[in-house]
């Protein structure tokens, strides 16, 4: 006699590698899904998945969603435990790909996706360099159009340095894990990627976060090679033409305009190239310093056009006064370029102490608001007792009055010649 399969109650099924793979193996029974485990394991997903956005359980700012403790079986796990749980989220991973995949392909449009667990290595502090990001974008998108790379690292970048740091802190004081053992070894910094975005395959790309100031000049080294030759944001950017050396006097020739050097640094940071003059080394501008220089004077720009469309050309373009003034400004617009670097890491550093006052701010506001329950709390308890109270006087008022009648009968009986004894708030009726 064959036995009868009977399919399992999802009522009360999990959300968890167990309730996934009861679900799962469900659907494998189907002939029609006997060798579709992957896709299987996907409906059991999406089955869970379905209508989670709009179950109203979103305002959850101080404490995980239940949902974090039912998937991890609401205690400790073991090895194999953790293996399977990693395993899930994985899968998970692929399955919510796929869907955005699936999404961007049937409708010619483009999603963004960035995400981050909220963890970290053990004993590294909570920086961006630290935060692992899975990032979903469309290559076909990303490949095609020009600004779209950098858009994109952008987007990852504020999300890991507005986003993922508060998560990851939040994590920590929601977990009880603000500090690690002091018996765990730091682990070293990470390499940090020298492209602009990581290679991929697939539609999933894997981040880093980069330090506070980095992104924007390597950017700025990408596009300043842009006209230099061929490159890709899979590769590193390719490093700056080395500037010619300056005129060692007036006499000599003028080099073009787009070449004048600049005047070295105050960073202390080694130049990229150097170039040897009769006067000592020029260093070259670093690639995260793009410099602007003027427009040179007309007669300037005669000279290297030549004669001819009625401007005369100057036969020595440094003998004319709008010479100096453009140089002057040239070298000035470095100046300017300077403070502005200095004072974008005054804005960033303002940035990060906000970001630092917002986290104070938050956990006070949890306090007001565990301090606000136990009011309601003690609020409560109060009603209880007063309404305990006045049960409890009714019930004197109710075994006093017979008492009193009592022994008034009685007090008449025998003559009524001794007074009724006066019970506080109560009338003796004679």
């Amino acid at each position: 006699m064959t036995s009868v399969y009977s399919p399992p109650s999802f009522a009360n099924v999990a959300f968890n590698p167990t309730g996934v793979e009861v679900v799962a193996q469900h659907l494998l029974r189907d002939p029609v899904f006997a060798r579709c485990e992957r896709q299987a394991r996907a409906m059991a997903f999406a089955y869970f998945a379905a209508g989670a956005h709009q179950d109203g359980q979103h305002k959850l700012n101080n404490k995980f969603h239940p949902s974090y403790r039912t998937y991890r079986g609401g205690g400790q796990q073991d090895q194999d435990t953790k293996k399977v749980a990693t395993k899930t989220r994985q899968d998970y991973m692929c399955f919510v790909l796929d869907a955005l995949t699936l999404w961007d392909r049937f409708t010619g449009g483009a999603s963004v996706m960035v995400h981050t667990n909220g963890t970290r290595r053990p004993n590294v502090p909570v920086t961006p360099t630290e935060i692992a990001l899975d990032v979903y974008a469309p290559p076909s998108i990303i490949d095609s159009l020009p600004e779209a790379p950098f858009s994109l690292a952008r987007i990852v970048q504020e999300f890991a340095q507005g986003i993922a740091l508060d998560t990851v802190a939040r994590w920590d004081r929601l977990t009880n894990k603000d500090g690690w053992s002091s018996s765990d070894i730091a682990a070293d910094p990470l390499p940090v990627c020298p492209s602009l975005l990581p290679t991929t395959s697939t539609t999933r790309f894997v981040f880093y976060g980069r330090a506070w100031g980095t992104l924007e000049p390597l950017i700025e080294q990408y596009l300043l090679t842009r006209r230099t030759g061929t490159w890709s944001v899979y590769l590193p950017p390719p490093s700056l033409p080395c500037a010619p050396p300056l005129p060692t006097s007036l006499n000599a020739a003028v080099p073009p305009i787009s070449s004048l050097p600049v005047p070295p640094s105050n960073k202390t940071a080694e130049p990229a190239c150097v170039s040897s003059t009769s006067s000592g080394p020029v260093p070259c501008p670093p690639p995260s310093t793009p410099v602007r220089l003027l427009p040179p004077p007309p007669s300037l720009r005669a000279s290297h056009k030549g004669k001819g469309k009625g401007t005369a050309a100057v036969e020595n373009p440094t003998d004319e006064p709008g010479w100096e003034e453009y140089c002057k400004h040239s070298f000035e617009s470095v100046a300017y370029l300077e403070e502005l670097h200095a004072l974008k890491e005054k804005l960033r550093s303002a940035e990060l102490e906000n970001y630092n006052y917002g986290l104070q701010i938050e956990e006070h506001k949890a306090e007001i608001a565990v301090c606000r329950e136990e009011l309601a709390g003690c609020k409560e308890d109060i009603a209880i007792k007063l309404e305990r109270i006045f049960e409890l006087k009714k019930q004197n008022e109710a075994l006093t009055t017979p008492r009193h009648a009592v022994l008034r009968d009685l007090l008449l009986s025998v003559g009524g010649t001794l007074p009724l004894p006066r019970i506080p708030g109560h009338f003796v009726l004679m």
